[in-house]
């Protein structure tokens, strides 16, 4: 690895791959805000993959567990047995040298979090991210060999960050490390040119789901609500922005429900706000969050937000900065119709959530995440 530069704080980031989740976009513009005169910034992958990965910053230096992107055979029996801890202790050793780093940061439960586990004394202050909520999703026990070994790490780190205040109240773990509510970065003037590389029409009226297309996101919801509308003789339409294991499911609802010309799967897109901003309203199904960072850009460019009540959404979209309903495609139906018949409605609930995003504006997200890394002089 190449040698610090004293004068800045050498900042170790932890994360699993650079796919296209949320927490790989709100990594990837915390990383594009660190300021490079003043940190050295490392990223340490666990397998080098991930649609994100040609965004990473020039200044970040970025290095693999598994620079292949899977595992050999032997790795993955490894994975199993009482030697994973050893195998990728020495494994970042190798990475890291004999470097030791103002901050260590594992940017997400799970993987990112017991590589930490393993190099805890190689940091002055150990911070961790949550992005999930525990009590509905608490997904990332899967790589701890128990509870317990999860609870000691998040028991000794310095700081837990949530991306939300339900998130933080929904942690499971009694711990007594500090912990903290700070929201993902959401960079209003890039989204907006982003949006503006591409012009998107629309046939009418258009809600969209962004997302992965798993179980737990819902998608389903969308299209059995556009469903209902269309036996009502409303005419509405839907894009569904995203892959996963459930896209041949889904597309089978389609067929069954008869939808195939009013709901369109859209695939991955690198640059889905050009999608985002011209849909007159994005739908967030899920049953679990912690904090979409897509509702979040979906408030930036003025699409009116219809969500669940899963953490997170409560807190952002009160104070009409969106809709929040039950998690039944009756209810997405409902509130979509009234949004459909009322464009002021729609006009004001899409101001007010313009507003609110000062809360996530990149230079109140950064100063807050700066008091947490250590001066190197202290």
């Amino acid at each position: 690895m190449n040698n610090s530069n004293h004068s800045k704080r050498d900042i170790l980031f932890l994360m699993d791959t650079m796919k296209g989740g949320g927490a790989e976009k709100a990594l990837l513009a915390l990383l594009s805000h660190l300021n490079p005169a003043k940190y050295n910034v490392t990223l340490i992958l666990y397998l080098n993959t991930g649609v994100h990965l040609p965004s990473i910053p020039s200044h970040v230096e970025v290095r693999s567990l598994y620079p292949r992107g899977h595992k050999r055979w032997f790795e993955k029996a490894i994975f199993h047995s009482p030697m994973r801890g050893t195998y990728e202790r020495k494994k970042l050793l190798d990475i890291i040298g004999d470097r030791h780093f103002d901050a260590a940061i594992s940017f997400m439960e799970g993987t990112p979090a017991a590589m930490h586990r393993l190099i805890l004394d190689k940091a002055r202050r150990n911070i961790s991210w949550v992005h999930t909520d525990f009590v509905g999703n608490h997904w990332s026990r899967q790589f701890f060999d128990n509870d317990r070994q999860e609870r000691e790490f998040y028991a000794t780190v310095d700081d837990i960050v949530f991306v939300s205040r339900d998130a933080m109240s929904k942690f499971t773990f009694d711990v007594s490390s500090r912990t903290h509510c700070i929201y993902n970065i959401t960079d209003t003037a890039r989204l907006e040119s982003l949006a503006g590389e591409q012009v998107v029409t629309r046939q009418g009226f258009t809600s969209c789901f962004v997302g992965r297309l798993v179980q737990l996101k819902h998608a389903e919801r969308l299209i059995q609500a556009i469903a209902q509308l269309q036996q009502q003789g409303i005419n509405i339409y839907g894009w569904i922005i995203g892959t996963g294991p459930h896209e041949d499911k889904l597309k089978q609802l389609v067929d069954q429900l008869n939808m195939s010309t009013k709901i369109t799967f859209m695939g991955f897109k690198h640059n889905p706000y050009p999608y985002i901003k011209t849909a007159d309203v994005l739908c967030m199904t899920s049953d679990v969050e912690g904090l979409p960072m897509v509702v979040q850009e979906a408030m930036a460019l003025g699409t009116v937000v219809v969500s669940t009540r899963c953490a997170g959404m409560i807190e952002v979209l009160s104070d009409e900065c969106g809709v929040l309903c039950d998690n039944t495609p009756e209810a997405f139906a409902g509130e979509i119709k009234r949004l459909m018949n009322d464009p002021a409605l729609r006009s004001q609930i899409a101001t007010k959530a313009r507003q609110r995003m000062t809360m996530f504006e990149p230079r109140t997200i950064i100063t807050q995440i700066e008091q947490l890394i250590p001066n190197t002089d202290s």
